[in-house]
C-alpha cells in the first residue's frame, strides 16, 4: 500500500483511511503469525507497528494490545506487559478477563504492583 497511487476517483482522506486499515491489518496478521511460532520479538515489532494504524477498530485494539502483553510477557518484559494488559482490560471485548487473569499471573510471580 506504500507504494500504490490514488486512484484519481477516490478522496485523499478515503485513501488514507483505506492504506492505513490494509496496512494495519497486515501487521496485525504478521504478528499473529509470529505469536503462533512462538516468535516473540517479530510479534511485538508487528503488533506495535498495526496498534496506530488500527486504533479506531476497539475490538482489533484490543486483540493488539492482548498479544503485545503476551508477547512482552514471554519476553519477560513485565512492565510492558502489564501495561498492555491494562490498556486492554479498559475496551470492553474477549480479551477483557483474559488480560485480567494474566495481570494477576504477573502480579504473582513477578510480585510486580501498580
Amino acid at each position: 500500500m506504500a507504494t500504490k497511487k490514488k486512484p484519481a476517483v477516490v478522496r485523499q482522506e478515503d485513501w488514507d483511511k483505506k492504506k492505513a486499515y490494509y496496512t494495519g491489518t497486515a501487521h496485525w496478521i504478521m504478528g499473529n503469525i509470529y505469536i503462533n511460532q512462538n516468535r516473540f520479538v517479530p510479534a511485538d515489532s508487528a503488533l506495535r507497528a498495526a496498534l496506530p494504524l488500527l486504533s479506531q477498530n476497539h475490538q482489533s485494539s484490543a486483540s493488539i494490545l492482548f498479544y503485545l502483553g503476551w508477547s512482552n510477557y514471554k519476553m519477560e518484559h513485565y512492565a510492558e506487559a502489564v501495561r498492555f494488559f491494562k490498556q486492554c482490560m479498559a475496551i470492553p471485548s474477549q480479551f477483557q478477563e483474559l488480560a485480567i487473569k494474566n495481570l494477576s499471573v504477573i502480579h504473582n510471580e513477578q510480585g510486580i504492583q501498580d
